[in-house]
């Protein structure tokens, strides 16, 4: 009976869009220790898994399999540092614009412009490989210390920084299957 009380309990945090920091009781950081999320999100399935209410009613399961589909993806949200980052922003009340309204700085722009024209240029199997290198040195770079600038304008270049690298890097590997690298 107490683990029906755990599911109704859990569910009602979600009716009012939890952010995935609350739901495993973490601090809304960006700089998150991995190894407590993993801690807390085993815990919370634990609590839902099927085998763990098998002799409940039907309802009670049918509420378990949505918690634990809404834990799956606050988990993926928070391990996933862009994710996270947007989460993060969420809780700060900051908003991210869209494409069409995103004001992009003249430096971002130009780096953008240098990433595509660098990326119609590569051939060669080594010089996707050292491009993919240079793209994962750019997002931990993109990474490092994001909040610890308290300003909201850098945070939203970073971010779209960031998309555009991720997009850079999922064609370097659509180049990379295409040359056999």
């Amino acid at each position: 009976m107490k683990r029906d009380v755990v599911v109704a309990e859990s569910l009602s945090m979600f009716e009012n869009k939890v952010n995935p920091f609350d739901i495993f009781e973490l601090e809304p950081s960006y700089e998150l220790n991995l190894q407590e999320l993993d801690k807390r999100y085993f815990a919370l399935q634990e609590q839902v898994h099927p085998d763990k209410l098998a002799k409940t009613d039907s309802f009670t399961k049918l509420q378990a399999q949505l918690l634990s589909g809404a834990f799956n993806e606050a988990y993926e949200i928070l391990k996933h540092p862009l994710h996270r980052a947007k989460a993060y922003l969420e809780v700060l009340g900051v908003d991210l614009p869209d494409q069409e309204t995103f004001n992009a700085s003249d430096d971002l722009l130009m780096d953008i412009m240098a990433l595509q024209e660098k990326l119609k240029t590569l051939e060669a199997p080594k010089d996707i490989r050292d491009f993919e290198t240079e793209i994962t040195l750019k997002f931990k770079e993109a990474l490092s210390n994001l909040f610890e600038k308290k300003d909201v304008k850098f945070w939203i270049q970073a971010i779209y920084y960031w998309k555009i690298l991720t997009l850079v890097f999922e064609r370097l590997k659509a180049l990379s299957t295409f040359h056999c690298v």
